[in-house]
C-alpha cells in the first residue's frame, strides 16, 4: 500500500475568539498566546488491496464468528497499540473505537473529532507553545491511518482509500498547556455512502448484525436439547426462514462463496432468497454453534436422469453413523419434503463408484423419483471418503488381507517429499488403494495415488509420495492407506525425522546423505525465516544433531556463481519460492504456445502481469533452461542466474531484495549443489 501525503499548515497568529466559546478561554487569568489551524490530507493507492466488498464480506464473517483467512489481513510487524506511544497512542485508541462504531452501524458519520489537551510538564518543556511544538513533531495522520488499516481492515470496509482522510486541528495554546480538537474526516466509498461522502449507509451492516444475532439466538435456544432434536429443529427452522431463489439457481455460472447466502437465511426478510448454499451453510453454522458433528460438501445432484447441476449439502455424523442431509430438498414442494432426503444413510440408498473418474455418490429413490448425489473432486480432495463421505456405519468393514507397510524414504534429488512403500501381493484389487495424508497443522486430508510400482531386491512395492514445501520440513505428516473402506494406519512422520536419522546414524550408507540432509534442513530454516517473516528452530536442531556443523551460507562467495552472470535480454524473469523453486517468466502474448523441455506451460496471471512457470528440481538448479514461444527461443534462465542477480544487488525493499531473501537464495544454492553431487547429475 503506497502513501501519497499532501500537507498544508496554516498558523494564524491572531486570536479569533468566535472560534471557541469564551468559556473555553477560562477566566482571563491565563494568557492565550496562539490559535492553531492545521490541515493534513492522506490518500492511499489501493490498486493492490482487497476491494471494499471483500473487506465487508470479511467483516460479516467476523460478525458470525467465522474465521476468515483469505489473505486480506496485512502482515504488520506490530499493531498500532504495540508500536505507538504517548499522545499518538491515546489518539489511536480513540480512532479505533470510533471506526468500530462506524463499521457496526452504531455511528453513521465518518467525521471523528477528538479533544487533545497536554501540559508543558508532560513534554518536559516550559510553555504551552513548546508543548504544542513537541506534539506536532510526533503527530502523523498517515501513521494513524496505516495502523488502522493493518489492525482492523475489515472494520474499514467503508473507507475510500483513494480519496483518503483529512485532518483539521483547531484550538489554543496557553501559558502551560495546549487544548485542541483534531477532526478526522474519513471519506466513504461510493457503494457505502448514505447522504454524502462522509456518512456511511448503515442498512447493509445492520442487516448482517441482526442476522448474526438471530442465528446465535436460535443456537442458544437449542443449546441443551438432545443432539437429534437439535438436528431436526435446525432443519425445520431453516426451511421456515428460507425461500429458494429459482432465478439464481438457473444461472449455470452462479458461484459459491457469497456471504449473503448465510445472512439471507437469518435476516427474517421474506423478500430475500437463497440457493442450496444458503440452506447448507445455515445448517452447518447452527451445528457448529451447538457442537453437532457436520461437514458441508459439494458435488452434483440429478433427479430422474436429468442432467442435474452443482449442489451443496451436508453430511452429519450421529451415533456412529454418517447421514446425508439435504436441507434444500427438505423444504416444502421439494422431492424430500417428507424427510426422504434428510438424515438418510446407505441403508436407504445405492452406493456408486466410478473407477474411471473417481467420483463417489449415492442413489436414492424418494416419492418414486430417483435422486443421485455425486461428490466433486474438491470435496473428495478435502475429506477421507470412508471417514466423512461414506454414508452408514463408518466403523464397519469387511475382513480383508490388508497391504503390508514396508517403510518410508525421503526424496532428495528433486522435490522434497516422504515416500511410503507397501507390499500388496496378497491384496485383492491393490490398485483401488490410495494414501490419505495431512500435516499436523492442517484440517483436511489430501488424496495421493500410487505413482508407480517399484521393484527392490525382487520385491515389488507400491509407493506413494507426500510432497513437502520447504516451510513444512518440520511439520508432522499424518497418513494412512485405504481403499475407501479398509485402511492401514501409519505413524506420524516428517522430513526432519528422516534427516535426523540420517545425520545421527554412523554407517557409511547414511554418511553419504548426511550433508545433503543438513542442507535440506538449512533450506527449510531460511525458507521459514523468509516466507513466514519470522524465526525458525531448524538451525538449532541441526547443531543438536551435529555439533561440528557450520552454516555454509555465512561463507558464501559470489565468485562461485560468476559463470551464471548474464546480461538481461529485456524479458522479466524471477523465481517463485513459496512451495519449492519455480522459474517464472513474464509474457505479453497470451495466445502463444510456451514450452520448456517439451512440456507445455500454462499462462497464469499475477499483479505484475501474465507469466508461465515451471518447477526446477534441486539437482537441476544449475541448468540453464530455454523457454520456447511457438517453437522459437523466447528466453533462457537458470535458478543460479537468479541467485547471482539477487546476491549481487543492493538491498531494495521495494523490489523485495533483502538479507532474508539473499540468505534463502544461498541456502538453495548449497542444497542444489549437494543434490546434484548426490545423484551424480552433470
Amino acid at each position: 500500500m503506497k502513501l501519497r501525503r499532501l500537507l498544508s499548515v496554516l498558523l494564524a497568529l491572531t486570536m479569533m475568539a468566535q472560534v471557541l466559546p469564551l468559556s473555553a478561554i477560562a477566566d482571563g487569568s491565563e494568557e492565550v498566546t496562539e490559535y492553531v489551524y492545521v490541515t493534513d490530507t492522506v490518500t492511499l493507492d489501493d490498486t493492490e488491496d482487497p476491494s471494499n466488498d471483500e473487506l465487508f464480506e470479511g467483516y460479516v464473517e467476523q460478525l458470525f464468528g467465522i474465521s476468515s483467512n483469505d489473505g486480506i489481513m496485512t502482515a504488520a510487524t506490530y499493531t498500532g497499540e504495540d508500536a505507538l506511544s504517548g499522545a499518538m497512542l491515546d489518539i489511536y485508541k480513540e480512532l479505533k473505537s470510533a471506526v468500530a462504531k462506524i463499521a457496526s452501524g452504531e455511528e453513521t458519520s465518518a467525521v471523528v473529532s477528538i479533544p487533545v489537551t497536554y501540559t508543558a510538564s508532560y513534554y518536559g518543556v516550559s510553555t504551552g507553545n513548546d508543548a504544542w511544538s513537541a506534539f506536532s513533531s510526533t503527530f502523523s495522520s498517515s501513521t494513524l491511518v496505516n495502523y488502522l488499516l493493518h489492525d482492523c481492515p475489515y472494520e474499514m470496509y467503508w473507507f475510500d482509500k483513494q480519496t483518503g482522510m483529512e485532518t483539521s486541528t483547531s484550538g489554543y495554546t496557553y501559558s502551560a498547556y495546549f487544548a485542541v480538537t483534531i477532526t478526522f474526516t474519513f471519506y466513504v466509498a461510493s457503494d457505502y455512502q448514505d447522504t454524502d461522502n462522509t456518512t456511511v449507509d448503515s442498512e447493509k451492516v445492520a442487516t448482517a448484525v441482526a442476522a448474526a444475532e438471530y442465528a446465535q439466538e436460535i443456537a442458544e435456544t437449542y443449546k441443551y436439547y438432545t443432539e437429534i432434536d437439535k438436528i431436526n429443529a435446525f432443519k425445520e427452522i431453516i426451511c421456515e426462514l428460507a425461500s429458494y431463489d429459482h432465478d439464481a439457481a438457473a444461472d449455470s455460472n452462479y458461484p459459491y462463496g457469497d456471504i449473503w447466502q448465510l445472512v439471507y437465511v437469518f435476516d427474517q426478510d421474506e423478500e430475500t432468497k437463497v440457493v442450496c448454499e444458503g440452506y447448507s451453510k445455515a445448517f452447518q453454522y447452527l451445528c457448529d454453534l451447538c457442537g453437532v458433528d457436520c461437514i458441508t460438501v459439494t458435488g452434483y445432484n440429478m433427479s430422474d436422469g436429468s442432467s442435474g447441476g452443482s449442489h451443496m449439502w451436508n453430511v452429519v455424523y450421529y451415533d456412529g453413523v454418517n447421514y446425508l442431509v439435504d436441507v434444500t430438498n427438505s423444504d416444502a414442494g421439494t422431492a424430500g419434503q417428507n424427510g426422504g432426503l434428510f438424515m438418510v444413510c446407505a441403508d436407504e440408498a445405492t452406493a456408486i463408484y466410478d473407477g474411471t473418474s473417481g467420483y463417489y455418490g449415492y442413489i436414492f429413490t424418494v416419492n418414486n423419483k430417483v435422486i443421485t448425489y455425486t461428490y466433486d473432486t474438491t470435496t473428495l480432495s478435502l475429506y477421507p471418503y470412508e471417514g466423512y463421505l461414506a454414508l452408514g456405519n463408518v466403523a464397519t468393514g469387511t475382513t480383508v488381507t490388508l497391504p503390508s507397510f514396508y517403510g518410508k524414504a525421503l526424496t532428495l534429488d528433486g522435490e522434497i517429499g516422504v515416500t511410503y512403500y507397501f507390499t500388496m501381493d496378497d491384496v485383492t484389487n491393490p490398485d483401488d488403494y490410495y494414501l490419505m495424508a495431512k500435516f499436523a497443522d492442517d484440517t483436511y486430508y489430501v488424496k495421493y495415488d500410487a505413482a508407480e510400482q517399484k521393484t527392490i531386491d525382487d520385491v515389488t512395492y507400491y509407493h506413494y509420495t507426500v510432497y513437502v514445501n520447504p516451510t513444512q520440513i518440520n511439520s508432522s505428516i499424518n497418513a494412512y492407506l485405504t481403499d475407501g473402506t479398509n485402511k492401514v494406519e501409519l505413524d506420524n512422520y516428517s522430513v526432519y525425522d528422516y534427516c535426523a536419522y540420517a545425520i545421527t546414524t554412523e554407517t557409511e550408507v547414511w554418511q553419504k546423505v548426511e550433508a545433503l540432509c543438513e542442507a535440506v534442513l538449512n533450506y527449510g530454516y531460511y525458507a521459514e525465516k523468509w516466507y513466514n517473516n519470522g524465526s525458525s528452530a531448524l538451525q538449532t536442531q541441526i547443531k543438536g544433531l551435529d555439533k561440528d556443523w557450520t552454516d555454509p551460507v555465512t561463507n558464501f562467495s559470489l565468485s562461485e556463481l560468476s559463470d551464471y552472470a548474464k546480461e538481461s535480454d529485456g524479458i522479466d524473469k524471477t523465481l517463485a519460492l513459496d512451495g519449492g523453486v519455480y522459474i517464472r517468466v513474464y509474457v505479453t502474448d497470451t495466445t502463444a504456445t510456451y514450452t520448456v523441455d517439451g512440456e507445455k506451460l500454462e499462462v497464469g496471471e499475477d499483479s505484475n502481469g501474465y507469466y508461465v512457470e515451471f518447477k526446477v528440481y534441486a539437482k537441476e538448479m544449475y541448468k540453464t533452461f530455454t523457454v520456447l514461444m511457438n517453437g522459437n527461443t523466447y528466453t533462457t534462465y537458470s535458478v543460479y542466474t537468479y541467485i547471482y542477480n539477487v546476491c549481487n544487488s543492493e538491498n531494495d525493499a521495494s523490489k523485495g531484495i533483502t538479507d532474508s531473501l539473499k540468505d534463502l537464495c544461498k541456502s538453495i544454492y548449497y542444497y542444489g549443489e549437494l543434490a546434484r553431487d548426490y545423484t551424480n547429475w552433470n
